[in-house]
């Protein structure tokens, strides 16, 4: 249920971009997919493929190159080439009728892959070198479109003996302490005003005992990885503006 526009689809692809570079270090780490999902026969598979089986028109092109082509020739292949040095395989995605959706990790089927202004409904894929890594990606990546009137619908992905329905958006669970609050951020909060400041933050909390909150942090907030980061929130919500600087009562430069 997406409406895209050439500017919006600018700005996703633009911020997919950086999380290749930045998260997934330059898609050595990280590598993700958007397509339209209309044109997808289920059940997809991925799977490693030999070089010289692999030919399809990628994104950018107008006719079908190999793989070996596509390292050679094409912007994002020249790109990304040293990352594949030494594989015998190549990732790829196929769709039910043997569509190449995609070659890992480099680019898109200009036929599956190609998002355009009357898209509506896109599949989503992140792979990687790191399974918590690849999750939390899919989680900020499925969250970021949902806030632009998008619905997240989950899908079941077999992962070796295992069923996983992705994505998981099951929140974490963290301890804040109010004293740490106020003596980080020199105030006298009490505990139902950094509960409604947080809650300002999108988190979800409740008292755990004097002074303590249990804090539920959404799945998209990768970066909350101590009660420090917390703190950093209530600040924001309260408004560091608001801080009356004071002069410390030791010498200092």
């Amino acid at each position: 249920n997406l409406k895209w526009t050439h500017t919006m689809i600018k700005e996703t692809m633009s911020a997919h971009g950086k999380i290749d570079q930045t998260y997934g270090r330059k898609r050595k780490k990280i590598g993700l997919g958007v397509y339209p999902l209309d044109n997808i026969a289920f059940p997809v598979r991925y799977y490693g493929e030999k070089q010289d089986k692999i030919r399809f028109v990628p994104l950018g092109s107008t006719a079908p190159m190999t793989a070996e082509e596509i390292k050679k020739k094409h912007p994002k292949g020249k790109e990304n080439a040293d990352i594949t040095k030494g594989w015998e395989l190549f990732p790829i995605f196929k769709d039910k009728k043997g569509k190449i959706m995609s070659l890992i990790p480099f680019i898109n089927s200009r036929e599956m892959g190609e998002v355009t202004e009357k898209t509506r409904n896109v599949f989503i894929e992140v792979t990687g070198t790191h399974f918590q890594s690849v999750m939390d990606v899919l989680n900020i990546v499925t969250t970021s479109l949902a806030e632009r009137g998008g619905d997240i619908y989950s899908v079941t992905m077999v992962y070796g003996k295992k069923k996983i329905e992705t994505p998981n958006r099951s929140m974490k669970k963290n301890i804040l302490n109010v004293d740490n609050v106020n003596k980080s951020l020199g105030l006298t909060l009490d505990a139902n005003t950094v509960r409604a400041l947080l809650r300002k933050m999108m988190y979800e909390c409740k008292a755990i005992g004097k002074g303590k909150l249990e804090v539920s942090v959404p799945a998209f907030r990768t970066d909350i990885l101590h009660e420090l980061d917390l703190i950093d929130d209530v600040g924001r919500a309260y408004g560091f503006d608001r801080l009356v600087p004071e002069s410390p009562s030791t010498h200092a430069i």
